[in-house]
């Protein structure tokens, strides 16, 4: 998804190949698929099972430590190329009227994005909390001039000054 976001944004007509929507329909289709995977290992840490745990990989190996920190030496796992994609989509405006005549407006739900965002920095890994940190970067530098989301930004997360 990386790869091809940043592909079509290289086009002429970038709306063209990937439209508003269908940006916000991938982005929502992965928040859903990290929220439900979120709560799955949540669950199961909550009745003592490790959810990272794979065959021939007991708690306290070396491997399994590896993981948890996210450095593994196998390449990057689904959950970590999802999130990368998500962040990617981060990239562009967060709303959007399809036509002058329209009364319809498009817009992602901003607080959402920010709690996803919040809730990668609370990981202990050093790759996912890179990955949520190029998610804000691409959210604040696309939408900079949004009274919406720095009034948004604001209520959710607080402390956080003009």
């Amino acid at each position: 998804m990386d790869e091809v976001y940043r592909g079509v944004g290289r086009t002429k007509d970038p709306i063209r190949w990937l439209s508003f929507q269908s940006r916000k329909a991938a982005f929502g289709l992965m928040e859903e698929w990290w929220r439900l995977r979120s709560e799955r290992i949540a669950h199961q840490a909550a009745r003592g099972h490790d959810a990272t745990i794979r065959p021939g990989e007991g708690a306290g190996s070396k491997q399994q430590e590896h993981r948890q920190r996210g450095d593994g030496d196998r390449k990057e796992g689904p959950e970590a190329v999802g999130l990368s994609a998500m962040a990617t989509l981060c990239c562009g405006p967060i709303s959007m009227t399809p036509d002058s005549k329209s009364q319809t407006h498009l817009s992602f739900d901003v607080r959402r994005m920010l709690e996803w965002i919040d809730g990668i920095f609370s990981t202990v890994s050093d790759k996912t909390q890179a990955i949520g940190r190029r998610a804000l970067k691409n959210l604040i530098s696309t939408t900079r001039s949004s009274r919406t989301f720095s009034k948004i930004a604001r209520d959710v997360l607080p402390g956080q000054d003009d």
